[in-house]
């Protein structure tokens, strides 16, 4: 499990390396359809909320990670790599923030209103709570 939080959280920083190498800030380009690769930097959470507030942001940042890892070390099977893949992205989203430089966002949708940029950490997020939602059902089913 600790492999796969390792894997997410590096996956995540090459991509933002990537990005920050190859596309200048605020620049995007069109990757497939209307998914687009852009650099945006958030000094917030998602969409921006808490921007300015780096202590609190960090507060915050830090309990939930403590909670995922307090869950982690309980949880087994589904549940457990679901916890994994959140603690990757969160751990690869806390390292940006104590840069002070931000989160790198990379990935845009070009037709959403208000716009959506995000990177991998927020689709490895959605992916470890899709599958601890699976893995939680399957217990009380099963």
């Amino acid at each position: 499990m600790k492999l796969i939080i390792a894997l997410t959280a590096t996956l995540d920083q090459i991509a933002k390396h990537l990005a920050n190498r190859h596309i200048k800030e605020g620049e995007s380009r069109r990757l497939l359809g209307k998914l687009c690769l852009t650099n945006a930097k958030n000094h917030g959470m998602a969409f921006g909320a808490l921007s300015g507030r780096r202590k609190l942001l960090m507060v915050i940042s830090g309990l939930a990670m403590a909670g995922l890892i307090r869950d982690y070390t309980r949880a087994k099977g589904g549940e457990r790599v679901g916890l994994a893949i959140m603690l990757g992205a969160g751990t690869s989203n806390i390292f940006d923030r104590t840069t002070g430089k931000g989160v790198t966002d990379y990935l845009y949708f070009e037709s959403k209103k208000p716009p959506l940029i995000f990177n991998l950490a927020d689709v490895f997020v959605l992916v470890g709570v899709v599958i601890n939602i699976i893995s939680r059902i399957k217990e009380k089913v099963g």
